[in-house]
C-alpha cells in the first residue's frame, strides 16, 4: 500500500503534460485511457514521458489513498488501469472487476528465448517472494474461470513494488533493538518506545532527546522536553495489522490464546450439537435448512478462530467495532502512562519520512521504501548547503529494526474487465514500458540492459541515431552539468530510483541487494565519490551549454578522473588509502601524470602556473584525498542500511485479505476511538 509521498514533486515544473482526472468526474471522460495509481507512486518525469507517448490515448492519472475505494471506481469505469495491494487485487478478480493479465502481449522471453505465455514462465523474471505471495492467494481465488485448479494472483496482476512495515529511530543504537543478534518483535519496540524505568529515554515526551552528532561529526543534535518524540504512518488497516500481530506478542500472550482455545471448545460443541440433530431422520425440514446454515456460520468461525492461534493480520467478515478496538488497544494500551501527545499519526508518509531524516522526531513506524528515502535525506537530500545538511542520516545516528513478525504488502497493476480494445493495446503498451522496458535487450556482457546507465539525452535512442548525434559537426545547444546529466536509461530502474520501494523484477532486486558490487554495494561507488571531490577541488566548472562543451568536460573530466582513481587504489594499505608527499614524484617514473592533469586542467578552461604546478597538484590532492577513507567507510555502513531496509523478509501469516464491507465501515469507526487514545 502507497501512502502520500513526494507528491508535490509531481505538480512541479508549469510544463507538466500530466493529466489528473478528479474521481467525481473522471467516468465523463470516457476517450481517455484513465490509470489509477496512489499518490506519486511513479516517477514524475516517467509519467510525463507516458503522457506524451500515449497523447492519442489522452492518457490521463486519477490517484487515491485507498485500496477499498477500488471497487466502487472500476464499477463507475471511471478507470482503466489501476495500483491496487495483492489483497485487494483478490477481491477484485474474485468479484469479476478485472481481467486476467495477458502475458504474451509483453513479449517477454524465457530460457529458450521463446515467448512468455502463462505465468509459469515468470519465474525468471519476478523475485521469489512474488510468486510466495501469488501462491498464498490461490486458496482464497479458488477457481475463477472453473479450468479445473485454483487460480493464481499472477494471473490477475503485473507485480509492481513490494515493502514491509519497520522501524528506525535516531540516536545511538539501543542494545534491546538490535535485530542483527536477536529477534526483535513489535511488543519489544514499543516498551521502548513508552518505557519510563528512571533512565532517559529519547521518545518520551517530556524528555529531552540525545540523538548524538550530525553529518559533521561534532555538532550535537536533539529534540527538547514536551514534544512529541514518535511518529506513525495514519492508515487504519495497517495499524489494526500492527495491534493484531501484537496480540500474540505481549506480556498477556497466554491469556490470549488459551481465551482463543476456550472460544474453540465452545464453537465446536455448537457443532457437533447441530451435526447431532442434523443426524436426527424425524427432524422437520425447515428446521434442518436453519441448521444447515448456522453449521455453515460456525465451521467458517471456527476457521477464523483457529487462524488466531497464529500470528496474523486477520480481519474477519462483519466485524464489530468491539472486536476492532480490543485489536487496536494493544497498542493504545502502551500508551496509558504516557503523554496524550506521545506518538503523532500522519496520514502523508512525507511528512513522517521527512520528520525521521531531518531528526525532528525520534522514532518512526513506517514502510519500508519510506524509510529508505528517510535514510537518503529525504526531500532535502539535495540540500548541502541548508540548515538541514547536519541533520541527515548518517551509520551512527539512524538504524533501521525489522521485527520478527511483521506484514509485508505487494502492489500491482490490473487491468479492469470493462476496458475497451482500444484503451486494452494501449495499457499493454503502457505497462510494458514501466515495467518491462529493457528486460528482453542483452549488453555486451550478455547481461539484461534495464540496468543502463548512461547520458540522459541518450534515452529512448537508437545505438545509430545516438551516434549520429554524438558524431555530427554540428554544435547543438545543450544545457546541462556534467554531475547531473546521466541516469538509468529504462523505465523500470528510473522508476525504482524515485519510488524507492523494494523492486519485484529480478535484475533490479539482486542489482540492489548485492553486496559487493551492486547498487548499494561495499565498493563501486568510489569512483563518482572521488570525481566529485575533484570537481570541487579543482573548482572545475560542470555546467555547459552546447553539445560540444558538455562533450569535452565529460572526456577531460573522466581523464582527469582515472589519475585520481589510480592514485587512490595504488596507494592502499590495508584497504585504506596512505597518502605521501612523494606521490607525482613516485608516479611520474611509471606515467606523465604530471603533463597529463595540466592538459586536461587545460582543456577544462582552468588556468594553472607550470611553475608551481607541483606544490599545486600535492595541494590538490591533499585537499582530495583528506578524509577519504572515512568517507568510504561512513558511504559503506550507510549502504549496508539501505540493502537491510530493502530485504523484505515476507511472512505469509502476516499479509493481509479481503474482508467485507461492514468489517472496513466498523474499522473506520473503531480506528478513530483509538487516534483519541493516542
Amino acid at each position: 500500500m502507497k501512502i502520500n509521498k513526494k507528491l508535490a514533486k509531481i505538480f512541479a515544473g508549469a510544463t507538466s503534460l500530466l493529466v489528473f482526472i478528479p474521481i467525481i468526474t473522471a467516468c465523463s471522460q470516457k476517450s481517455k485511457l484513465v490509470v489509477g495509481n496512489f499518490d506519486s507512486y511513479m516517477d514524475p518525469d516517467v509519467a510525463n514521458e507516458q503522457a506524451k507517448r500515449f497523447r492519442k490515448n489522452n492518457l490521463s492519472y486519477s490517484f487515491y489513498d485507498n485500496n477499498e475505494i477500488l471497487g466502487s471506481l472500476i464499477k463507475s469505469k471511471i478507470l482503466d488501469v489501476q495500483v491496487a495491494s495483492a489483497y485487494e487485487v483478490a477481491k477484485l478478480a474474485k468479484n469479476k472487476l478485472i481481467k486476467k493479465i495477458n502475458w504474451s502481449k509483453f513479449d517477454l522471453k524465457d530460457e529458450n528465448n521463446q515467448t512468455i505465455t502463462s505465468i509459469d514462465g515468470l519465474q525468471k523474471i519476478f523475485t521469489k517472494e512474488v510468486w510466495a505471495i501469488s501462491n498464498a492467494y490461490s486458496s482464497y481465488l479458488g477457481d475463477i474461470d472453473n479450468d479445473g485448479k485454483n487460480d493464481q494472483l499472477l494471473e490477475y496482476m503485473i507485480p509492481y513494488f513490494y515493502q514491509d512495515l519497520i522501524f528506525a529511530y535516531r540516536g545511538k543504537k539501543i542494545p534491546s533493538l538490535d535485530d542483527s543478534k536477536k529477534d526483535v518483535y513489535w511488543s519489544d519496540i514499543f516498551k521502548e518506545l513508552t518505557r519510563k524505568d528512571g533512565t532517559p529515554n529519547r521518545f518520551l515526551y517530556e524528555q529531552e532527546a540525545d540523538l548524538g552528532v550530525g553529518a559533521d561529526e561534532k555538532t550535537p543534535i536533539s529534540i527538547g522536553k514536551n514534544k512529541t518524540k514518535i511518529v506513525a504512518i495514519d492508515d487504519a488497516r495497517t495499524i489494526y495489522d500492527l495491534a493484531k500481530i501484537m496480540e500474540l506478542e505481549g506480556d498477556n500472550k497466554n491469556e490470549v490464546i488459551k481465551a482463543i482455545n476456550h472460544e474453540i471448545v465452545g464453537i465446536n460443541n455448537s457443532i457437533n450439537r447441530i451435526l447431532k440433530i442434523l443426524n436426527d431422520p424425524n427432524i422437520d425440514q425447515e428446521i434442518k435448512e436453519e441448521d444447515a446454515k448456522e453449521l455453515k456460520r460456525l465451521q467458517k468461525q471456527l476457521v477464523d478462530k483457529q487462524k488466531e492461534l497464529k500470528t496474523n493480520v486477520f480481519l474477519p467478515d462483519s466485524s464489530s467495532v468491539r472486536y476492532i478496538e480490543n485489536k487496536l488497544n494493544n497498542i493504545s494500551n502502551m500508551f496509558k502512562n504516557t503523554h496524550p501527545n506521545s506518538m503523532h499519526l500522519k496520514a502523508n508518509s512525507n511528512d513522517v519520512l521527512n520528520d525521521l531524516a531531518m531528526a525532528s522526531v525520534a522514532g518512526a513506524i513506517a514502510y519500508s521504501g519510506d524509510i529508505a528515502f528517510a535514510a537518503n535525506g529525504g526531500e532535502y537530500t539535495t540540500e548541502a548547503d541548508s540548515k538541514y545538511a547536519n541533520m541527515k542520516p548518517t551509520s551512527e545516528n539512524f538504524h533501521v529494526v525489522r521485527p520478527k513478525n511483521t506484514m509485508s504488502v505487494l502492489d500491482g497493476f490490473t487491468i479492469n474487465s470493462t476496458i475497451t480494445n482500444e484503451n486494452e493495446q494501449a495499457a499493454y503498451e503502457y505497462l510494458h514500458e514501466l515495467c518491462f522496458a529493457g528486460l528482453n535487450k542483452k549488453n555486451s556482457d550478455g547481461e539484461s540492459k534495464i540496468l543502463d546507465y548512461g547520458l540522459n539525452i541518450h534515452r529512448n535512442k537508437t545505438p545509430k541515431a545516438i551516434a549520429d548525434y554524438e558524431n555530427s559537426t554540428e554544435d547543438q545547444s545543450e544545457v546541462g552539468n556534467v554531475l547531473e546529466d546521466s541516469g538509468y536509461l529504462y523505465t523500470p530502474m528510473r522508476n525504482f530510483d524515485y519510488v524507492q520501494y523494494s523492486p519485484t523484477i529480478k535484475p533490479i532486486a539482486n542489482y540492489v541487494l548485492e553486496p559487493n558490487e551492486g547498487l548499494y554495494g561495499k565498493t563501486g561507488f568510489e569512483s563518482d565519490l572521488l570525481q566529485e571531490k575533484m570537481i570541487e577541488i579543482f573548482e572545475i566548472d560542470p555546467k555547459y551549454k552546447t553539445k560540444k562543451e558538455r562533450q569535452r568536460k565529460h572526456k577531460y573530466i573522466a581523464l582527469l578522473n582515472e589519475i585520481i582513481n589510480y592514485i587512490y587504489n595504488t596507494y592502499q594499505e590495508n584497504n585504506r588509502f596512505v597518502f605521501k608527499d612523494t606521490i607525482i614524484n613516485d608516479l611520474y617514473q611509471q606515467k606523465p601524470i604530471k603533463d597529463l592533469i595540466y592538459e586536461y586542467l587545460k582543456n577544462l578552461d582552468l588556468k594553472v602556473d607550470q611553475r608551481n604546478f607541483v606544490h599545486y597538484l600535492l595541494l590538490k590532492f591533499e585537499a582530495i584525498f583528506a578524509n577519504i577513507n572515512e568517507e568510504v567507510q561512513e558511504r559503506v555502513a550507510l549502504n549496508q542500511i539501505l540493502r537491510k531496509i530493502f530485504d523484505v523478509q515476507l511472512n505469509t501469516d502476516t499479509l493481509e485479505f479481503p474482508t467485507n464491507d461492514l468489517s472496513i465501515s466498523n474499522l473506520k469507526l473503531a480506528y478513530l476511538a483509538f487516534r483519541e487514545k493516542i
